[in-house]
Parts: C-alpha cells; sequence; structure tokens
C-alpha cells in the first residue's frame, strides 16, 4: 500500500501540469477507488465477483468548457464553427460523447462512380480514345476527394469520417481506377470504427490495394511477395516482429486469394 501511495502521488503530481482540475478531480476518485479495492482484498473483505467501484462528480464539473470543447472536436473531427459551440454549451462530457458516437452510427457511402461490368478495358481502346478515358477517370477521381471534403464537413458524423481518413493514411495505396477509389473509401468508412481484423481482411481483398501492391501478379508457381511484406510491416507487425519466412507462407496463401 505504500508503494501505491508513492505511485499515486507522483503520477498526480505530473498529470497536473498538464491539464485541468476536471480531470485531476476524475483520475483522484478513481486512485482513491483502486486503494480502496486494494485494502479490501488483502484483507478478503469482498467477493471479486461482484464487487463494483462508483463515484459521483459534481455536475459542473463534468461541463467542458470552451476550449476543452474545441480540442475535444478538433480530435474527434475537423473541428466545429463558432455557432455550432452553442449547441454544446451547458452538457456534460458523456453526454456530448455519446451524441457523438450516435451520430456515428448513421452514415452513407459514395456511389456516383458506376460500375459497369461490360466496360471496355482501356488497353484494347484506341490511342485517341484511350487518353480520352484516363482524362474522365481522372476527373472522376477529383470528384470523388471534393465530395470526401464535403463529408468531412459534415459536424453530424465527424467521427466516422475522421477515422476513415486515419486508416487512408494508415493503409497507404494509389490507384488510377476510379471505381477502385471509390470502393475502398466506402470500405474504410464502413469499418472505420469497427474491429480492426474485420478492417484488415476487408483491406485484404481490395481491389485498389490487391492492385497497388502486385497481388495480381501473385502466382503459384512464381509467389509476388509485396503485398504480404507490406501487410505486416506497415499495416500490422512491424518490421522485426516477422521473418522472411512469414512473407514467403503468407505470399504463397494469397496466390489464391
Amino acid at each position: 500500500m505504500v508503494l501505491f501511495e508513492i505511485v499515486k502521488d507522483n503520477y498526480l503530481h505530473k498529470f497536473t501540469k498538464k491539464t485541468s482540475n476536471t480531470y485531476y478531480f476524475i483520475l483522484l476518485k478513481i486512485a482513491n477507488a483502486i486503494k480502496l479495492l486494494l485494502k479490501k482484498l488483502i484483507k478478503n473483505e469482498i467477493n471479486t465477483n461482484t464487487f463494483q467501484i462508483s463515484f459521483k462528480t459534481p455536475q459542473n464539473l463534468m461541463k467542458p468548457t470552451q476550449k476543452e470543447l474545441q480540442h475535444l472536436f478538433l480530435r474527434a473531427g475537423f473541428g466545429l464553427k463558432p455557432t455550432q459551440l452553442q449547441e454544446y454549451e451547458g452538457k456534460s462530457i458523456e453526454k456530448i460523447l455519446n451524441i457523438i458516437f450516435k451520430q456515428a452510427e448513421i452514415y452513407t457511402n459514395f456511389d456516383f462512380i458506376k460500375i459497369d461490368e461490360e466496360e471496355i478495358k482501356p488497353k484494347l481502346l484506341p490511342r485517341n480514345e484511350k487518353k480520352l478515358f484516363r482524362k474522365e477517370r481522372k476527373e472522376e477521381i477529383k470528384t470523388l476527394n471534393i465530395k470526401w471534403l464535403g463529408k468531412m464537413q459534415d459536424n453530424n458524423n465527424q467521427l466516422r469520417e475522421k477515422m476513415t481518413y486515419f486508416w487512408h493514411t494508415h493503409f497507404a495505396c494509389k490507384s488510377a481506377n476510379a471505381v477502385f477509389n471509390q470502393l475502398q473509401n466506402n470500405t474504410l468508412r464502413k469499418h472505420a470504427l469497427g474491429n480492426f481484423k474485420d478492417l484488415l481482411m476487408a483491406v485484404a481483398k481490395d481491389p485498389a490495394m490487391l492492385q497497388f501492391l502486385n497481388n495480381q501478379q501473385n502466382r503459384k508457381e512464381s509467389p509476388n511477395e509485396n503485398f504480404a511484406r507490406e501487410v505486416m510491416e506497415l499495416f500490422t507487425l512491424g518490421r522485426g516482429n516477422y521473418t522472411e519466412n512469414d512473407v514467403k507462407n503468407a505470399a504463397r496463401a494469397f496466390t489464391g486469394w
């Protein structure tokens, strides 16, 4: 218990230098609750299956300042307009967070770039038509980017768009195919706030990603290790946490993807 007091006091001392009295008060309550729990556990006075810790804080302490609101919405979104701050004034942090996550449940994906399964492959087009085709696709990608910026400005669902953007930067990819770009953007948005395993599995089947990392060249007779290596090195494990044998076996598995 003496060690606990030393750790608690040192940590709270450092914590108060960077935060407000509101969060210090909450942290202090949590620390005291843990201390109480440890005492009772040592004395065998409680049933660990039923013991619960609870505490109440004055409502005024849980209401964020304007600066704290701005910080929250810059982290959970892309900020708020000055007039929109009034909507959250007087509300508790808990209520604001509930609103943010509730809004994130409702979203729409892009579908303005239509998928035509019978579309002629660019390689089969005459030179002048091929140039026009690529120009049209480039304009569609530009339109997609502009429409996505519009979604980011939607203050009713900034959290999902912020996380969509986050995963977009994590799963680095580039494609000249407008349809592929739209599909990937929709995939990231769908899984933005979900399970990482599901997101990774979906990205591993994403046409833009498979094309970008050359998995279309991955054959049983001659495995291409690019996709398998990037999945481990950049997207999940990081350097030093996998072996070359892992890469080779993953590449072999992806030949049947």
